[in-house]
């Protein structure tokens, strides 16, 4: 018995080791990341240096952010973004006979007090107001305005919520 709670302490440190090693890389290659992040494992930002993240971001296990010279994604403060998210900021354009007609990118911008919920995806161009809530599964093709829950695909308001919903 002894021995089974030794082993889970250690390895409860050495998970706790490997997300605050996994931080400190993120830290230096972002363009920019705020104080009191953490960054969970299988993470994958694909171009860092275009990725901003404020303080007290929370980023979950699985999570894609795709940003791109063309197209930065920008994540303020106090962000949870929840198991498997990802974040697309490039697509393809099609013509109408379905054939590639040319990539595209636009930015996203995710504002201070945002929770996105698992598995949800974020489209190229969107802006994220301050204090929304993305449901799980949902696919946000539009902005989400500030004090909103969102849900289903596409994502569609459900409820506003008062700021001190979001503050407490």
């Amino acid at each position: 018995m002894f021995i089974q709670k030794a082993l889970l302490c250690f390895c409860r440190i050495i998970r706790g080791l490997r997300r605050r090693l996994r931080t400190l890389f993120f830290s230096f290659t972002l363009q920019s990341m705020g104080k009191g992040c953490q960054i969970c494992k299988g993470v994958l930002i694909t171009d860092p240096l275009h990725t901003k993240i404020g303080d007290k971001v929370n980023v979950n296990d699985g999570v894609i952010i795709q940003s791109c010279k063309d197209a930065e994604v920008v994540i303020g403060n106090y962000v949870t973004i929840s198991y498997g998210v990802k974040i697309i900021t490039g697509g393809l354009i099609l013509s109408k006979n379905g054939a590639i007609k040319q990539h595209m990118a636009k930015p996203i911008h995710i504002h201070d007090k945002v929770w996105i919920g698992a598995n949800a995806v974020v489209l190229p161009g969107i802006n994220i107001g301050v204090g929304a809530v993305v449901a799980a599964g949902c696919v946000v093709s539009r902005d989400v305005a500030s004090y909103t829950v969102v849900a289903g695909i596409p994502a569609k308001m459900i409820r506003r919520l008062n700021s001190d919903e979001i503050d407490s």
